[in-house]
This record gives structure tokens, sequence and C-alpha cells, in this order.
């Protein structure tokens, strides 16, 4: 079944992907950890295995954040909410 997405809740999934950006932005890993559930699985952008613990995904984050110049550009983004209480957002950034 297709899922028609109310105004405001498109509005809050671009909100959320924001703050992500925001949080990168920052270079401050604790700010990017805290937009993550507990028990999420990152897929490695610069690596072979997800990480699945809090402590693999903070690694993650304090490397990928400790690159020089490292900034989000967004250059392409697709979001599909897929019920009242799930949106995937992907693209090229």
């Amino acid at each position: 079944a297709h899922y028609t997405a109310t105004p405001e809740e498109k509005a809050g999934v671009d909100r959320a992907f924001a703050a992500w950006r925001e949080a990168i932005s920052s270079r401050k890993a604790e700010n990017v950890e805290k937009l993550y559930a507990k028990d999420a699985v990152l897929l490695a952008t610069f690596g072979a295995t997800p990480f699945e613990t809090p402590a693999e995904r903070s690694e993650s984050f304090r490397t990928l954040l400790a690159k020089p110049g490292l900034a989000v550009k967004v250059t392409e983004q697709h979001t599909r909410l897929l019920d009242a209480d799930t949106a995937v957002t992907s693209g090229l950034y």
C-alpha cells in the first residue's frame, strides 16, 4: 500500500536530516551519536563492516569528524515516508 505523507510529516523528516548535517558540521562526535538509537546499525562509509555497538559508532564518528575539510554537501536527496513513523532519506552527499 502507498502511504501519503502530510506536509508536517515531510517537514519533520527534513528537520531531522538538517539536524544530522548540523551535528556533522559541529565536528563533535557526541552531537552525532545522540541522533542514533542505542541499537542502531551504522553501515560503514569508509569501512568494510557495519558498526553495531555504541562504542563502534562512536569511534567511527570520531574518525570521520577528524578528517580535514570535512563538510556535508547534499547533491541529491530522496525521501520516502513508509508510514506515519518510518522514513528513509537517501541520496548523494
